[in-house]
């Protein structure tokens, strides 16, 4: 507010003023006021010239002398013999407290403002007290209500950066008449409108007790009553003043007083943030002041607005009120419907709240008299027959205010099967006031489902000549169909301290899921019915316990829980799905798996059904690598299974474990149809995972499936799971896990044969690789296999024409080890050494060395080749152990072609069985390609302990199978193992001829015990110079790091 705008707001005309009041004052008697008079005079105009001077500070200073002046001056005077002067001065001491309270605002310092306000009404009314005028009557009242309301107007425009209008005022509670010490915070303007009015109210009770007491004393003339002294400033001398409406007068001062409190409203947002019960407690005020005026529509609109307010507040004190004001202006507007709303609010405000006031006491008995003289039955017009009532439909938004009952609804079960019954629960508590509990029944509950060809439409219809109960329990055969629904009727009548319980069941016939969409409540009274649409929400989104209440079997138990709770996600939906039949399915399956092992698992399926099934067996198998999962065997299942888990095939007796009530899977087939499997790395097309049924044994898929046949009552229907392991790449012990899915699917032909209900079994079987096949090639001795062109051999003509054609024996070694759990048997072994070039190389499987060495045939003869495959007797192989598998083959070439390599592939396979098992099985290793020395020379040692002694023949075989002419040094290199003797130790050089073999022998004398290193002989190419290396021909001596070892 800039200074130019509080100037005009003090222009009171101060000139008028004083010329008015002062020619009253001067004309009075000068004798006995002239000090007080002259003084006040004085003060007055200098405080009008301090004030054209705009020296706000000495305009203050001086209204205060002059107000001083004026108060002394009032106390010296008897109003009674000199009334004029009396009302002069009064007026010339608010006027001059107006002006100070006003300097004050324009000062900036409304709490001083307000102090001085407070210090003019104690001053005036202390004095007032001292003429024997009392501050309760009407006189003072009405003078305290003029001050306020001249205080609210000059707030009300004062600028809120001078005057905060958002800060409640916390007053003194004490009356402002008694306690002298009153806050000096400046109240908010719609407080002091409040105020005003509060004394107005006061002046007119005063008026209405002194007219009283008038009409007493008249009556009673010989009553000694003394007068009351009235002041006789600001009285108005009307006749029956007592009589006059103030209803416009209040209903204005309330306006003004809301829109005060409405300034502090938030524009954004259109809600009050601090004053909005102050607000709603106004409305209340002006909307009781339309209805003594008998303004019922304006009436209506202000209680609206209040209760808006009120009823989310819980002030049940003040709801009384409005709510029985609006059933009154409903009544007399001729609205039913707002009326029958209303009356059904009153129903449901809490007892305690009816006796706690006097206004309370009134309300409560007025309802009564209404309800039992039914003073409202002509507005709904009831007549003697119900057709005529009102009918009142209250939706779900209107019902959260309209609540007269609590209801609970819960599905006991979230599945149930077909064909069994589907279980509900209702929780009924009456929210009704005692008082209004015989006006109101509970005609009708009507419960609807999602699918009500299915899950019919349930009606409960009141008999109120049932047996009354709080637990009932109604059955499906208690219920009478209809066409879309079904009833029953019970006894729906209970009071408001009792929960009445109602169970029912109901029998649905078709499958899917099914919700509670509506409960419906008809409640009547002899006015009027409603009809409430009950509103199913869930409690909370974490909470997912639902309490089941169970009939109580003893009113005195106490101890025992009478309750039970259901974990459900959503108490309103429930599943009907297909009932599995009754079966017993056991499983009989290996402990292990090995790698290429054909093994079964049986399954067998007892039908304890009273219908004939269908079954239909669907097999999943996969291979998980991952060895560090724990065994479990995860059986989904809605009947008992049990698992035998046999060592042995054919062990009668089998580990049984019971399953108890696996959980039901209702599936549709064709979801498994699209189903991954997850494969292992595989050597080859060969080695994969197979499986298949005994019915089909040409099968080879990982997806399988098996239909039965139909299954009586009391029949077994038994099949057997067959799958073969492959072999798995560079894994020796455990290696993963098989993954087996087996799924049962049943059809009961005679309830619902067109679906399937599941049993999904699930196993890991850890599979165990059980072989770790090795190969070795080392060299061997033969008579004759190295052909000279010098000699003749009668038995073996040689062509002169041609080359010597060599041949080199070899020993193949396969060594076995076996990593598994139990005995097997070896039935036969196929070691097969074959060349890759038939066309150029030969390479010939022999039974035993002597058998060759004894008859060297030519190609035309052999009559010692066993076809490429060696045969061995049946062995067993215990857990952990090991066998070794031998082979001697020559290699040689077909033609005169030189070759130094020739390239073979070596092949070996392995049929075995588990100890007193009939299935056999077969382990394939990988082929192992290699490329021997044919044409290169060579230096081969073959020992030989000597009998009854411990000598060791040491004979070193030196070949060349050459047409080329070598040159060595030879030289033995003793060490302190052994002592070497022979012939050939003195030999340092040797020439070998083409296609010969030169032998050295020497004698080795061992000079201790255990593994010895043997002498080296150095064989030196003096042409290529490389030293040749020994190889060893004997199975004795060991070579390690490029020594020779044995042991003595």
């Amino acid at each position: 507010m800039t200074r130019g705008t509080l100037y005009k707001i003090q222009q009171l005309q101060l000139f008028d003023l004083l010329s008015q009041h002062e020619k009253d004052l001067l004309t009075s008697s000068l004798n006995s006021y002239s000090n007080l008079l002259w003084d006040a005079r004085y003060f007055l105009k200098l405080s009008f010239i301090s004030y054209l001077r705009q020296n706000n500070e000495n305009t203050v200073k001086n209204f205060m002398s002059a107000y001083d002046a004026l108060i002394n001056l009032l106390k010296t005077i008897h109003f009674q013999d000199n009334s004029h002067l009396w009302l002069h001065v009064r007026k010339l001491l608010d006027i001059t407290a107006i002006n100070v309270v006003k300097l004050y605002f324009y000062l900036q310092s409304p709490s001083i403002a307000y102090k001085k306000f407070n210090h003019h009404i104690q001053s005036v009314i202390s004095t007032l007290k001292a003429h024997n005028i009392s501050p309760q009557s009407s006189s003072v009242f009405n003078w305290l209500s003029l001050q306020f309301l001249w205080l609210a107007q000059l707030t009300d425009i004062i600028p809120s950066l001078i005057l905060p209008i958002n800060v409640p005022y916390l007053y003194d509670r004490d009356d402002i008449l008694v306690n002298s010490s009153i806050s000096s915070l400046m109240p908010q303007t719609g407080y002091l409108y409040l105020r005003s009015i509060s004394f107005l109210r006061k002046k007119q009770h005063a008026l209405l007790s002194q007219s009283n007491s008038n009409s007493n004393s008249n009556s009673n003339s010989n009553s000694n009553s003394i007068p009351t002294t009235l002041d006789p400033y600001l009285i108005k001398s009307q006749p029956n003043e007592s009589n006059i409406i103030l209803s416009p007068i209040l209903i204005n001062l309330l306006k003004n007083a809301a829109n005060a409190y409405s300034r502090t409203t938030n524009n954004k947002t259109k809600k009050n943030s601090i004053f909005n019960r102050s607000i709603a407690y106004i409305n209340f005020q002006i909307a009781e002041e339309y209805f003594l005026s008998k303004d019922y529509k304006n009436s209506s609109f202000f209680f609206q607005q209040a209760l808006a307010t009120f009823s989310k507040n819980n002030f049940n004190t003040i709801l009384l009120t409005i709510l029985f004001r609006l059933l009154q202006s409903a009544y007399f507007l001729n609205n039913p419907n707002d009326a029958a709303q209303y009356l059904t609010q009153l129903s449901i405000i809490d007892d305690f709240h009816f006796n706690q006031s006097s206004q309370s006491k009134k309300i409560h008995q007025s309802l009564t008299s209404i309800l039992q003289n039914n003073k409202l039955a002509p507005l709904f017009n009831v007549q003697h027959t119900q057709n005529n009532k009102i009918k009142l439909h209250i939706s779900a938004g209107a019902f959260k205010n309209l609540k007269l009952l609590d209801l609970s609804f819960v599905f006991k079960e979230s599945k149930t099967s077909v064909g069994l019954p589907s279980h509900i629960q209702l929780a009924l508590k009456s929210l009704i006031n005692p008082l209004f509990t015989s006006l109101w029944t509970l005609s009708k509950i009507t419960l609807n489902f999602s699918k009500p060809s299915a899950f019919s439409t349930i009606l409960l219809i009141n008999d109120s000549n049932s047996p009354p109960s709080n637990f009932i329990d109604i059955k499906t055969e208690d219920f009478t169909k209809n066409a879309n629904s079904i009833s029953a009727n019970i006894n729906l009548n209970f009071n408001s301290s009792h929960q009445k319980i109602i169970h029912i069941s109901q029998i649905v016939s078709e499958i899917g899921i099914h919700s509670c969409e509506s409960i419906i409540l008809l409640l009547e009274n002899n006015l009027f019915d409603i009809t409430i649409d009950y509103p199913l929400v869930l409690q909370s989104k974490f909470n997912k316990n639902y309490i089941w209440k169970k009939p109580q079997s003893s009113p005195k138990t106490t101890k025992t829980q009478n309750y039970n709770l259901i974990k459900t996600q959503n108490p309103f939906i429930t599943e009907i799905i297909p009932r599995h039949p009754h079966v017993n399915v056991s499983v009989n399956k290996p402990q292990t798996a090995f790698t290429n092992e054909l093994f079964p698992i049986n399954i067998q399926v007892l039908n304890n059904d009273k219908e004939i099934i269908k079954i239909e067996f669907a097999a999943f198998v996969s291979i998980d690598n991952n060895t560090d999962k724990n065994i479990s065997n995860n059986n989904t299942t809605h009947n008992q299974i049990n698992e035998n888990e046999n060592e042995n095939e054919n062990e009668n007796e089998n580990e049984n474990e019971n399953e108890n009530e696996k959980k039901n899977k209702n599936k549709n087939k064709n979801e498994n149809e699209n189903k991954s499997q997850t494969k292992t790395s595989l050597d080859s097309k060969e080695d994969n995972l197979l499986i298949h049924w005994d019915n089909n044994p040409k099968s080879h898929n990982i997806q399988e499936i098996k239909i039965n046949q139909e299954l009586k009552t009391g029949s077994i229907a038994s099949s057997n799971l067959f799958i073969t392991v492959p072999n798995l790449k560079d894994t020796i012990g455990p290696s993963g896990f098989l993954n087996v899915q087996i799924d049962i699917a049943y059809y009961i032909l005679n309830i619902h044969q067109n679906v399937l209900v599941y049993d999904k079994l699930s196993y890991l079987i850890p599979i165990v690789n059980v072989f770790d096949i090795s190969f070795g090639v080392f060299p061997r001795i033969r008579i004759k296999d190295m052909p000279c062109p010098i000699l003749f051999d009668n038995l073996n003509p040689i062509n002169k024409n041609s080359t010597p054609i060599p041949v080199r024996m070899w020993c193949g070694k396969i060594s076995l080890e076996y990593h598994g759990n139990e005995d097997i048997e070896l039935l036969t072994e196929d070691f097969i050494v074959k060349t890759k070039k038939d066309d150029e190389f030969s390479c010939q499987n022999l039974i035993d060395e002597t058998a060759y060495n004894d008859a060297y045939t030519d190609e035309t003869k052999k009559p010692y080749q066993s076809n490429d495959k060696i045969q061995y007797p049946i062995q067993t192989l215990q857990p952990d152990s090991s066998n070794t598998f031998t082979n001697l083959f020559t290699t040689r070439i077909k033609n005169e072609k030189p070759h130094r390599h020739i390239p073979i592939e070596v092949n070996f396979s392995l049929k075995w069985r588990r100890k007193n098992s009939k299935t056999v099985n077969e382990t394939k290793s990988k082929s192992w390609p290699l490329n021997l020395p044919l044409a290169d020379p060579r230096v081969l040692l073959e020992t030989k302990l000597i009998k009854d002694s411990n000598f060791l023949t040491l004979k070193y075989y030196l070949e060349n199978p050459t047409s080329r002419i070598f040159s060595f040094f030879v030289e033995i290199k003793e060490n302190s193992n052994f002592t070497i003797t022979g012939s050939n130790k003195k030999i340092s050089q040797l020439i070998l001829l083409p296609f010969t073999r030169q032998e050295l022998i020497f004698t080795a004398i061992p000079l201790r015990k255990g593994w010895l290193r043997l002498p080296t002989l150095k064989v030196f190419d003096l042409k290529y110079k490389v030293v040749l290396p020994t190889l060893i021909v004997t199975d004795e001596p060991q070579s390690n790091k490029g020594e020779i070892y044995i042991q003595c």
